[in-house]
């Protein structure tokens, strides 16, 4: 049975489509939004399925037809690793799983999705509740729901967090022993990202068998068929000696990933997509297995001799949060002691709040948004007053004669590629510093029509087409993320959802469709 069947079969007559939104794959399967919970049952009685939570949404699909990957980036989603669920069955169960579906974190996260308490509705969907095991969804959620339960898991949790001493918490992981780092990593039992780091030479790891860059793995088994550098599982000597399905690694080498690997692995951080795969607990497999295979410091580290840091740049607010009579952590620990210094006028390699990550004005942002949009639209609007009135407005004849006059060619048509790069690398590191609540629609406008152009970038197209959606209530948001929609679409080679981008062929488009196509956009 086909998955639109699934769909249709549930729709009865009289009654609301159940489709409310839906994304086709390249190969026309499609991933769906906000199914009922029973069209979910009957979808993954059929086979496993994949779930993506985006925002208070959940978009399903059939597991075989693309990965979490796949959807993640058609809709334009980065942050997506800790909001994949997946069901499939196992001894008569359907099991779901997932990153946030366990007793740790439910209460966190279902308040941001209530499509995940529909799910509990159904005694056919099993949960996984660590400790005790797969539950039905009923029965998980009341186990989620009890505090005596809630109090004991946090009493097992602090004591496994006595167990590492104070001299193991204060010392740089880098030296510690195999004993040691598998101490801490069960007392470091989450996705943080907060421990001090050395670059690694990957190449080098690759090579003595410290890391395994693998085929994506999941219930179905070794994707071998995979093709994309981007798509790879990173297991390490220590989930090997681990045993279960890890132990096969070794077999499922995937070196058109090496290079992909070795340009995310040393940038790992929270909330940039695929690179939060080292979080702290992997950084602390890769130094077991370091330490288990005796590799030198020479051969594993870019410059052993310089002082671990924490890639993550900590916010100003969470610096100045911690509380440094009672710090958390190595991490908190050699904060503090870094303020410490500064207060006692030591000179150290950190700076202070007041130093680090000032965030600039929007008065200072909107003046610079401003003028990078002139520069953008200064050789646009040129051309489209020669299209007027040399050509009466035909884009497609105007093109080589352009260019002809100009000395510019198609990869630079305005001759301006070189500028617009630089200045769109500055936005997407100035991003995090915006300040989004604060902008004005005219600050918006200019936001989105630099991003529109910079489709050498399509990481920063992504951000921004999340910001515009998140603050789709402002100016004219709504419409812009359609146009930024479309760019992305369209520059990936996919059918355009509005119909907003010329291209070849846009004569052919509806007289409504032409409207919206412009070529300021």
């Amino acid at each position: 049975m086909k998955l639109i069947d699934i769909f249709e079969n549930h729709t009865h007559k009289g009654t609301q489509p159940l489709i409310k939104e839906s994304i086709t794959f390249h190969h026309g399967g499609r991933a769906v939004k906000d199914l009922r919970v029973d069209s979910v049952v009957k979808m993954a009685l059929k086979g496993s399925v994949r779930g993506l939570v985006h925002g208070r949404n959940i978009w399903w699909w059939p597991a075989q037809a693309g990965t979490h990957g796949d959807v993640a980036r058609m809709l334009g989603f980065e942050d997506y690793v800790n909001h994949r669920l997946i069901i499939y069955k196992q001894n008569g169960e359907l099991r779901l799983d997932g990153v946030p579906v366990d007793i740790q974190n439910w209460h966190k996260y279902v308040s941001e999705c209530p499509q995940l308490v529909k799910l509990t509705q159904s005694d056919q969907l099993y949960f996984y509740a660590g400790s005790h095991g797969w539950l039905p969804g009923p029965e998980f959620l009341q186990l989620a729901s009890d505090s005596h339960v809630s109090e004991a898991w946090k009493k097992t949790y602090n004591s496994l967090n006595t167990e590492v001493t104070e001299a193991e918490q204060n010392q740089d992981v880098h030296s510690l022993t195999t004993d040691q780092l598998e101490k801490l990593m069960k007392a470091n039992n989450s996705y943080s990202f907060h421990i001090p780091r050395r670059k690694l030479k990957i190449a080098n790891l690759i090579q003595k068998d410290v890391i395994f860059v693998t085929y994506p793995h999941d219930e179905s088994g070794w994707d071998t068929h995979d093709n994309k550098d981007w798509s790879y599982s990173l297991i390490t000597l220590y989930n090997i000696h681990q045993g279960g399905w890890t132990a096969e690694a070794k077999k499922y080498k995937k070196p058109l990933s090496y290079a992909h690997a070795a340009r995310t692995i040393n940038t790992s951080q929270p909330n940039l997509g695929d690179q939060r795969l080292v979080y702290d607990n992997k950084y602390l497999q890769i130094l077991w297995s370091v330490k288990k295979l005796g590799l030198p410091d020479q051969l594993v580290y870019e410059n052993p001799s310089a002082e671990p840091s924490i890639e993550e740049a900590w916010s100003k607010k969470y610096k100045k949060s911690i509380n440094c009579n009672n710090p958390k952590g190595f991490s908190q620990r050699a904060h503090c002691a870094g303020r410490k210094a500064r207060q006692a006028h030591k000179s150290t390699q950190s700076k202070s709040v007041s130093e680090n990550n000032v965030t600039p004005s929007r008065s200072n942002i909107s003046q610079q948004l401003r003028q990078w949009e002139e520069m953008d639209q200064k050789p646009r609007n040129e051309y489209q007053k020669f299209v007027q009135t040399k050509f009466g407005g035909n884009y497609n004849n105007a093109r080589s004669t352009w260019m002809a006059q100009k000395g510019t060619s198609e990869e630079d048509f305005f001759g301006t590629a070189e500028k617009e790069k630089q200045v769109h690398n500055q936005l997407l590191t100035m991003l995090p510093q915006i300040p989004f609540d604060t902008l004005t629609k005219e600050d918006w406008d200019n936001l989105w029509l630099i991003t529109q152009h910079a489709d050498q970038l399509p990481e920063l197209q992504k951000r921004v087409l999340n910001k515009l959606k998140q603050y789709v209530h402002v100016g004219d948001n709504r419409s812009h993320s359609e146009y930024l929609t479309d760019r992305l679409l369209k520059n990936q080679g996919k059918p355009q959802k509005y119909f907003t981008q010329m291209s070849e062929g846009t004569q052919a488009l509806t007289a409504f469709q032409q409207s919206r196509c412009n070529h300021k956009r």
